[in-house]
This record gives structure tokens, sequence and C-alpha cells, in this order.
């Protein structure tokens, strides 16, 4: 029996027409691929996660398991593919976990996603704070605050994030080129020339990389790739996003499995295929690109780093702008998150109440005197980690109870039954690991249990306020979108 697909976009405020919805056809493959890879900073990635995950797990698997990591969550975009097709709204994981497994479970995942994508976006504006001023100190000799400078850069992104999306991809799009040049350069050097002891093969070798804290790494491995999902949240906005927004999902998770792959296997050739020979892994990539390509590159590589961490937060701005205004149009959210700007055609008020709600903590972080990166930067990014995963394993799980339901005579058992429930298990387990190892990704057991009951309870709250909206106001209730 082959189920009527016949997708609802109505809430709240009535159906999405086309002068009620954000802009479409203006979004392809590559610009939708731009606003992701951006978020996943890739010379952040080179230049600190993969520098410190060696120093921290002493194993040179990173390559390996970035590959992966990538080939799971390619699995895991079957599916995700697939509700694409069959959710026609830019809720993404929340709108699947709905779709799939209820009102409530939606709404619970909802009140997660945006939590963790709020986490992100101020965990990173700390961050643009932080590397802005090491760069100004650098440079200029002159300390800057780390506040001011963020507050400064914050602007920037706010009045960005604002104007049409397509501007945005083109500022991403130019910066996105920039850095992945100067990491590609670096990689290119390191691969001609060689480490002390030539192309280290090691790190593809299960029985070196399986060595030392590798499930730690593994892990790491998998948060290089938040934010992927996001290609859903600008369907709205895309050119034919029945094709585009699985195809930009597929482009998207390959180009980051590999580049990391590559850029982690060439640190681990530079540095002779030793991670305990690392001293400091924030100067690692610095000091390779200095020795392997020039000394001018230094500062450069110095100054992309933060245009890098720039662009992951103009990317997460315009993810959380997109992701509050279909909650409004849910009628969870307060009406006016659901209006466009009448020339730009683009969540424009959500994008300024996300500008306010990240100055505002951050503003906060920076008077509560804690660690800008120890501390603030280090538990905001394992909380949001923590709550992506579970969406993430929520939503293989939704996509199995849906095709269960919703025979779809179009697809096949793979796309909607066997691929989804392989990348179910592998998340499961996923989830499991990020668990036993976040005392060590936050630095603190007290806080990392704090944190899990934040995420525990955010999945809570939107889970018991569907259950009473269900009681109290079952029109509104029926309102929530469900396939």
């Amino acid at each position: 029996m082959t189920a009527d697909f016949t997708p609802v976009d109505a809430g709240m405020h009535g159906p999405v027409t086309p002068a009620s919805a954000p802009s479409r056809r203006g979004l392809g493959v590559g610009a939708i691929v731009f606003l992701v890879v951006s978020a996943a900073a890739p010379m952040t990635t080179a230049s600190v996660s993969i520098p410190t995950t060696l120093a921290v797990t002493g194993t040179v698997g990173m390559p390996l398991f970035y590959l992966i990591a990538g080939a799971v969550l390619l699995v895991f975009a079957v599916g995700f593919g697939m509700m694409a097709r069959h959710v026609r709204n830019a809720g993404a994981f929340s709108s699947y976990i709905q779709a799939g497994l209820g009102r409530p479970a939606g709404l619970g995942a909802a009140v997660l996603a945006l939590l963790s994508y709020y986490l992100v976006q101020i965990a990173m504006t700390v961050f643009l704070g932080v590397g802005s001023a090491n760069v100004v100190s650098a440079v200029t000799g002159i300390d800057v605050p780390w506040p001011v400078l963020s507050v400064v850069l914050w602007a920037v992104i706010g009045v960005l994030g604002y104007c049409n999306v397509e501007l945005s991809a083109r500022v991403l799009g130019v910066l996105l080129v920039l850095e992945t040049l100067a990491v590609l350069g670096v990689d290119i050097a390191v691969g001609v020339n060689g480490g002390p002891t030539g192309l280290n093969i090691a790190s593809f070798s299960p029985t070196a990389a399986f060595s030392g804290s590798w499930s730690v790494a593994l892990m790491f491995a998998f948060l290089g790739f938040v934010g992927f999902e996001a290609t859903a949240v600008f369907r709205a906005e895309a050119r034919d996003p029945e094709r585009t927004v699985p195809r930009a999902t597929s482009v998207a998770i390959i180009l980051i499995a590999v580049f990391y792959a590559v850029t982690s296997w060439m640190i681990v050739t530079a540095i002779g295929g030793d991670a305990r020979t690392i001293g400091d892994p924030s100067a690692l990539f610095l000091d390779i690109s200095s020795s392997y390509l020039s000394p001018v590159m230094y500062p450069v590589v110095a100054v992309f780093i933060v245009t890098s961490i720039f662009a992951a937060s103009l990317a997460f701005q315009n993810v959380i702008g997109r992701y509050q205004f279909t909650l409004s149009r849910w009628g969870v959210l307060p009406r006016a998150l659901g209006r466009l700007h009448p020339r730009h055609r683009t969540p424009s008020a959500s994008s300024v109440v996300v500008s306010v709600v990240t100055i505002v903590f951050v503003l906060l972080a920076a008077v509560t005197g804690l660690d800008p990166m120890l501390q603030i930067n280090a538990w905001l990014s394992g909380a949001a980690t923590l709550g992506i995963v579970i969406l993430m394993g929520l939503t293989s799980i939704s996509v199995v109870a849906y095709f269960l339901r919703h025979r779809d005579a179009a697809a096949s058992r793979w796309k909607t039954v066997v691929a989804p429930t392989i990348s179910a298990v592998a998340l499961g387990i996923l989830v499991a690991v990020v668990l036993a190892n976040f005392p060590l990704l936050v630095g603190d057991t007290t806080i990392a249990v704090a944190l899990v009951g934040i995420v525990v309870a955010a999945f809570a709250s939107g889970v018991l306020g569907a259950i009473a909206l269900r009681r109290r106001r079952p029109a509104r209730y029926a309102a929530l979108r469900e396939n």
C-alpha cells in the first residue's frame, strides 16, 4: 500500500505561500555546500582540532577515523535525503523526528536542536574574540580584550545574517576558498617533501590506528562533521529542494571526510608518525606551514584561523535564524519570528533575535571570569556535540518508523529501512562513546554531569510541552506539522 506523500506546510500561520516563504530557487548545491562546509570550519579543524586530538589521544589513526565517520554519515544521509523529499519544511532534525516518532518527540527535538545550535554559536563567538585578540596582539603588539573583538565581529555577522542569504553564501564562499587553499597548500607541501620518515601510512593501519585512546579520537572525528545536517534547513531557499538537499548533504559529507582525512594524514606525516612528539598542539599547524611553505605563512594561517571561525559563526547564524522561522510557523515560537523581510525574503527578524541572544550570553560569559577557551568554549561545545549526536540517532530511528508506516513504492528498502537502521545502530554506539568520554570532552566531571542534565532537560521540556499543549490547547497541538 502506498501512502499519500502530499507535503503539509501549514501551521498556526496558515500555508506557506510564495509570499510567506523565504526566497526560493536562489541556492543550488554549490551554495548550500559552501554554507554547510563553512560551518565545519576547515582551517580551525586543521589547526586546532586535529593537533589537539592527536596530542590528547596519542593515536595516529585520525585519517582512518575521518573516513569511517564519513562512511557512517553517508549511510545516514540515505534516509536523511529520503525524508527531505517527503517532509517539506526547514525543520530538519525536528521535522523528521516529528514525522517518524510523533509530535512530542518532534517538539523535544526542536528544543534540543535550538539549544545545541545556540551553544555552538555562543562558543564560536567567544572563540572568535579570543582568536582575533591573539592575532591583533601578535601583529601590532596591542592587547585588546577578547569581548571587544567578539562584539565587533558579532555586529558584522549580524548584518550579513540580516541580509539576503545569497550574500552570506558569497562571503562564506570567498572565506572558505581562501582557508581551504591555505590548508591544501600545506598538505601538498608535506606530501611532496614527506616527513622525517617519508609518507606515513601507519594512519591507515588498523593496528596503529586503534591504539592509544582510539575511542576518543573516533568521537572527535565525528565532531568534525557537526553542521552538515543544516542542508535541510535551507530547503525553502534551495533550487529544486527535493534534489538539491540530498545531493548537497552527500557532497558536504564527502568533501569534509576527504579533506580532513588528507589533512590529518599530512599532519601525522609531518610529525614523523608519532603523536607523542607533539609539544604545543595549538602551534603545530602554524609551525608545519612555516617549515614546509614559508615563514610568511605563520601570520597568514593565524589570520585564516580567525576568518574560519568567522565563516562558521556566520553559517550558524543563518541556520539558527531559519530554524526559529520554522518553529514560529509551527506556532511554537512567537509569530514575529515567522515574518520575512519584504525585500530580502529572508527571516531577518529571526536573525536579529539570534544576534541579540548570542551577544547577551557572550557578555555574560565575559563577566564571569571563566577561561574563554578551556571552560566556556569547551563546556558549550561539548554539550552541543552531545545534543546533535543524539538528534542524529533519533533521526535515523525516525526514518525507519516513518517508512514502515508509509510505504514509498518508488524507493528501495535500502533507502527507507536498511540504511537508516545501520546508521541508527552506529550512531547509538557513538552516543554511548560520547557519554563515556564526556568528562574528558568538557574537562570536568561535575560540569559534565550538569551539561548532560541540561541536554536531557531540553529534550524533556519539549516533550512535556507538547503533551501539555495536547491537553490544554488541542487546536494548537494539532497545528504542529506531522506528515
